[in-house]
């Protein structure tokens, strides 16, 4: 623990949810937001395996600005938890792309 915040602990801001990259354990990987899972890691070269596009195939779920999810599901789960909504397309799920 740093400044007596968690690793990767979310802070309310007025009507945000942050996370500051001192807070990050694993700065440049894709993690998901809400079980923390490896989605993808950062490489030398400074691309992600695998690639955000191919997560995006793969059904995980991209805030922009904010993080990534596992699938819709736990984006769905975590809205709740931290009092947010996330943009849904026509079918119903979390999509911003």
């Amino acid at each position: 623990m740093e400044g007596g915040v968690p690793k990767a602990e979310r802070e309310r801001i007025g009507p945000l949810v942050i996370t500051s990259s001192a807070n990050l354990d694993v700065a440049g990987d894709i993690v998901c937001t809400l079980c923390k899972a490896v989605l993808a890691r950062l490489q030398p070269d400074g691309s992600h395996d695998p690639s955000p596009e191919a997560l995006l195939a793969a059904g995980r779920v991209a805030v922009p600005n904010f993080g990534w999810f596992c699938d819709q599901k736990s984006a769905v789960e975590y809205e709740p938890a931290f009092g947010v909504t996330f943009q849904r397309d026509k079918s119903g799920n979390i999509s911003y792309y």
